[in-house]
């Protein structure tokens, strides 16, 4: 996958989000990431196409596994994996990825 792809499979999967699920996914992890947020932003300013790659399969499984246990389950997103929206749903929360029709993190 090229890093356009990874956009473009990014930008495609936050289109096609519930807005009422992206919203709540966002507004958790703006709250949740609290001291974190620093930490992500650096590794995003530093690559922004690549900053979550060695972080999915540990800290994005425990932000994936998170937004679930808000009630936000894999089967409330068109693809069925929160593998596919949980980066930009970051992003978003960390304030680099505007929201669309919601509210700025």
């Amino acid at each position: 996958m090229t890093d356009q792809d990874w956009i473009d499979l990014h930008n495609a999967r936050v289109s096609e989000m519930p807005p009422e699920v992206l919203q709540k996914a966002v507004d958790f992890l703006t709250s949740e990431l609290g001291p974190a947020k620093t930490s992500i932003l650096e590794l995003y300013n530093e690559d922004p196409i690549h900053w979550v790659a060695e972080h999915h399969m540990f800290w994005g499984m425990q932000v994936r596994n998170a937004l679930r246990g808000i009630g936000l389950k894999d089967d409330m997103l068109p693809s069925g994996n929160w593998d596919d929206y949980y980066v930009p749903c970051v992003e978003m929360a960390i304030g680099v990825r505007p929201i669309p029709g919601g509210s700025p993190a």
